[in-house]
């Protein structure tokens, strides 16, 4: 489907625009898919028997409650005003280059995710979330429910909060094994490790954190947490996580425009290592080759 719009024009109620049975395939290229009647409306783009595979490129995905199911393969994709999810984990998810403004449940009960993990009894593996914007997200971020996830990347991730007051927050939980959070920028929105017994093998460098809590645990098994800042710390961890570690204010380029780069002055700057497979930043912008700046930013 290139270069189209695609939407749901009928009256409040659940329901999907595609159907797909398991083995089918379809590629959006240009296309903008949404709900005529806003993002609480109950429309769906994605649904019908696993597994089935989406590619989509280059288009733009907006008022629908659920963005789930559209990005087997993501390139390019612009999302606004969602109602509740944007990525339901399932294996071989590869995103790059995605923009997310708005992520609202409004008076509707649904429960938002930036990145949500439910797979009773099943195991979710190798997925790649590269160079993501998400701004004005009313979600919990990162969550972690049943199921077993295997082999999954964080890169140039920016995870903006709004309202700041919101009591939703990312909570990772549950069986996890082999996860990369490596130059995340995290604005009003904290990641709770909600249980650490069954997460092993994480490797969170280079990033800026608002705040990074599991508790009075300070290291997870067998992982690397190292070279991040820490805006804020809790009672229950006051000491920041991990070594080579920074604690206080980023000194962002400008907070109130989300602007989420780093001032100058930022004690951020020049403070990472090199970490293989990412050359660049969320923008395409090359990091420092030797000390590129924590967070999701080059200078």
């Amino acid at each position: 489907w290139k270069d189209v719009q695609i939407h749901k024009d009928v009256a409040a109620g659940y329901s999907t625009m595609f159907y797909m049975e398991s083995g089918h395939s379809v590629w959006f290229d240009g296309a903008e898919l949404f709900d005529k009647n806003g993002q609480w409306n109950g429309g769906n783009i994605m649904g019908g028997n696993s597994p089935y595979h989406v590619y989509s490129t280059g288009g733009i995905v907006r008022d629908v409650m659920n963005m789930t199911g559209v990005c087997g393969f993501c390139r390019d994709v612009q999302v606004k005003n969602i109602g509740s999810d944007i990525f339901r984990a399932s294996s071989n998810i590869f995103s790059v280059n995605m923009t997310i403004k708005g992520i609202d449940k409004g008076s509707t009960s649904a429960h938002p995710d930036f990145f949500q993990l439910y797979a009773p009894g099943g195991t979710v593996e190798n997925i790649v979330i590269y160079n993501t914007h998400v701004t004005d997200m009313g979600a919990q971020g990162i969550f972690g429910s049943t199921g077993s996830l295997r082999d999954v990347a964080f890169v140039n991730l920016l995870m903006e909060k709004d309202p700041p007051s919101s009591y939703l927050m990312s909570q990772v939980g549950g069986d996890w094994n082999h996860v990369l959070l490596w130059h995340v920028t995290t604005m009003d929105s904290t990641i709770l490790f909600t249980d650490t017994s069954q997460l092993a093998s994480f490797w969170i460098q280079n990033g800026v954190w608002h705040n990074l809590n599991a508790g009075a645990t300070t290291s997870l098994t067998d992982s690397t947490i190292d070279h991040n800042l820490f805006r804020d710390l809790s009672w229950n961890q006051p000491q920041p996580m991990g070594t080579d570690a920074l604690q206080g204010d980023p000194l962002f380029a400008d907070e109130a425009s989300d602007d989420y780069s780093l001032s100058a002055s930022s004690p951020a700057r020049r403070a990472g290592v090199p970490l293989p497979g990412v050359p660049a930043d969320i923008n395409g912008k090359l990091y420092h080759a030797t000390q590129p700046n924590l967070g999701a930013f080059a200078d």
